[in-house]
């Protein structure tokens, strides 16, 4: 039951006052701190950032334009150094958040976090951790590539639909790690060498492993500048991308990765590029052919119509019809040609037959004429030739005689 005293303050107006007696409070006091997050912001001059104190704390800080203007010349202000700030303390009421409004800001030196981040630097690089030579190039054709990341982050469910649209016959291992907070790196480094094991012993063969996470605040991405993650992906006989933050982000894990992505999607985008080209290039060949056979159908399409309406094929019968005509004519033409032939002919051989017989022997002997022969079948023309008592042998129109020589005149003309 509310007492009947009571009235009630809106969220607003409970955070109005809460700002202002933090205001009386800490009208002007300085604090000590490591920048991190220091984000500038070019449209309205203000900046925006936060101040670490190791592990123990952190607040968020604002600095407006005004202030933002009279910042000491030839400074820059930026993550990892360490700066005394003077200002005000007060409250977001909007987001109902705990704020430092600074007003003057003085270098002070690297931050303790930023010096030993420094360090590990230049101690990996001494031991060849980012060597280019040792990094390996990326398989071109990956049949399966494990994520080493957030189960639950935004980055895990972006890289899944790039590998649906540009890799969808394959497998995708998402192995769920911390990706920042105390443990987070022990667990990545975990994750990387169990990966490894897996491969040597043929259980999980793998060809990537992409490592990854969202954008977040230096603070987030701690995990990733550590030494035990370094050492994993140094020794991980499996080529690993590294795809922490945003593009401006640069960890210690990107440097040692035998391939640095920008982004989490762009790291699925890199591993499965060739798989992509693959895709597209089936893709305009599946058009090519799709359209050239749409092609091939319409010409044959009309050369179809175009045999349909000639005339052969409209009356298919028509020109049977005319050869059987010309036939016809033919037969009735080489008819009358050997008839005709065959009357010449005729005629020839009937003149020639006429002209044989004005010329046969036979036809002298109708007129009352005869041939003489010996026995032998020997012509006499010459009496001299016949001697007494020879047998002759007289042709007449109708058979022939037979006589015996008995008087022979050789020297007589006989007409």
């Amino acid at each position: 039951m509310i007492p009947p005293d009571v009235k009630p303050l809106r969220v607003s107006e409970l955070n109005a006052v809460v700002n202002e007696l933090l205001g009386e409070a800490f009208k002007q006091i300085w604090v000590i701190g490591e920048i991190v997050d220091w984000k500038p912001w070019p449209s309205s001059g203000h900046i925006y950032f936060a101040l670490k104190d190791g592990d123990v704390g952190i607040i968020n800080c604002t600095m407006w334009r005004a202030q933002a203007l009279r910042l000491p010349a030839g400074v820059k202000f930026g993550n990892g150094m360490s700066v005394i700030v003077c200002g005000r303390v007060g409250l977001f009421e909007k987001a109902g958040r705990y704020q430092f409004n600074a007003e003057r800001m003085f270098p002070q030196g690297l931050g303790e976090a930023e010096e030993s981040l420094r360090r590990l630097r230049e101690k990996l690089l001494r031991n060849g951790y980012f060597a280019p030579e040792r990094k390996r190039p990326l398989p071109k054709y990956p049949r399966r590539i494990a994520l080493v990341t957030s189960g639950r982050g935004a980055a895990v469910h972006d890289m899944l639909e790039i590998f649906a649209r540009n890799w969808p016959a394959h497998d995708a291992v998402v192995v769920p790690v911390k990706v920042q907070g105390d443990g987070a790196a022990e667990e990545i480094a975990a994750a990387l060498d169990r990966l490894n094991r897996c491969h040597a012993e043929g259980s999980l063969p793998l060809d990537i492993i992409i490592l990854g996470r969202g954008g977040g605040s230096a603070e987030d991405l701690s995990a990733f500048n550590r030494e035990v993650v370094a050492d994993a992906i140094f020794r991980s006989a499996i080529p690993v991308v590294s795809a922490v933050g945003h593009e401006i982000d640069i960890t210690i894990s990107d440097l040692v990765a035998d391939v640095r992505a920008t982004t989490p999607t762009n790291a699925a985008e890199v591993s499965t590029q060739h798989w992509a080209q693959v895709r597209d290039r089936l893709d305009i060949c599946r058009s090519t052919m799709a359209t050239a056979l749409v092609s091939r159908l319409a010409m044959a399409k009309r050369r179809l119509e175009e045999l349909q309406s000639r005339r052969a094929f409209r009356l298919p019968l028509e020109r049977i019809r005319e050869r059987e005509q010309r036939l016809d004519e033919l037969s009735q033409r080489l008819n009358g040609s050997s008839t005709r032939a065959i009357t010449r002919q005729r005629d020839c051989l009937a003149a020639f037959a006429g002209r044989l017989e004005a010329l046969s022997p036979l036809n002298v002997l109708s007129r009352g004429y005869s041939l003489t022969q010996t026995l032998e079948g020997k012509l006499l023309r010459d009496a001299g030739a016949v001697r007494i008592g020879d047998i002759l042998v007289s042709r007449l129109h109708r058979g022939r005689v037979e006589s015996i020589a008995t008087a022979i005149n050789a020297a007589e003309d006989v007409p």
